[in-house]
């Protein structure tokens, strides 16, 4: 083996060698002009594949910083995309929120947002970031462009907690807009209320519009509620039941109206 590698050696000297003695004898045996040519040429063919190579690590960095940048630039866009979105989605619900208003004709709302859910445990109830300072008092209403949300229940400087509809203990008088039934919606778990106190007779159908009646003194008259979604009626038993779907999606509240007054109290104002 070793007597193999030592003619392997020997054998590539030789052609090297060989290789030079031959050169050198072109180079001899040529002109001035001819041995630049040769040595031009054969400088070229040495150094065009290191040329080549550098050129295209040059090339092969220009590509990844450009391929950087633009990765940057479309991150930059995306998220300047998203906030033009969310500042749209903004833009249209507190649009809703002012044509809410009008419809009401309520005199006096205060937009407050939610900034916390359920801060007590001992009720359903969401955090808003408005309160005493900004003229908001326990018992106000307060409601989306979508329909009632709750009454305010505790009061601080710059804060109120509200107890929603989803709360066990928040029913509401209300009314089919429809027939004008009255009866009373509760919260029993779940996804939906039930309308209460509607004797069978009574003319209530799927699909029907059930809003605030303005009994009690607590809720204004007229703010949506839900829509009735089944009723089930027996002769046997003295009252209906009625599954009603809410009006409000209460897991996606960012803002809320305080209704500060309504017209009746305007005109209580006015006497």
């Amino acid at each position: 083996m070793s007597r193999l590698t030592f003619w392997t050696e020997r054998s590539r000297r030789l052609i090297v060698l060989s290789c030079a003695v031959i050169i050198s004898t072109v180079l001899l045996s040529m002109g001035h002009s001819q041995k630049a040519f040769v040595v031009r040429a054969l400088t070229i063919s040495i150094l065009a594949p290191v040329q080549k190579g550098i050129s295209l690590a040059s090339q092969f960095w220009d590509v990844y910083f450009q391929n950087r940048s633009l990765r940057q630039l479309n991150t930059e866009l995306s998220l300047e995309n998203q906030m033009l979105r969310e500042a749209q989605l903004e833009n249209l619900r507190l649009r809703q929120l002012l044509s809410f208003r009008e419809r009401q004709k309520l005199t006096s709302i205060l937009l407050a947002e939610v900034i916390a859910r359920e801060p007590a445990r001992q009720m359903n109830s969401i955090l808003i970031g408005s309160g005493s300072h900004l003229g908001v008092k326990q018992n106000m209403s307060v409601v989306t462009s979508q329909g009632l949300v709750g009454r305010v229940v505790e009061v601080y400087p710059s804060t109120a907690i509200v107890q929603v509809l989803l709360d066990r203990n928040c029913p509401v008088s209300a009314m089919v807009q429809r027939s004008r039934v009255s009866g009373i919606l509760v919260y029993e778990g779940g996804a939906s209320f039930r309308l209460k106190n509607v004797p069978w007779r009574m003319d209530v159908v799927a699909g029907d519009m059930v809003i605030s009646s303005g009994l009690g003194g607590v809720f204004p008259k007229g703010l949506q509620l839900g829509r009735v979604g089944q009723v089930f009626s027996n002769e046997r038993e003295l009252f209906k039941e009625i599954v009603v779907q809410p009006s409000v999606d209460f897991n996606s509240l960012e803002e809320v109206f305080v209704i500060l007054n309504t017209p009746q109290d305007t005109e209580e104002g006015e006497k």
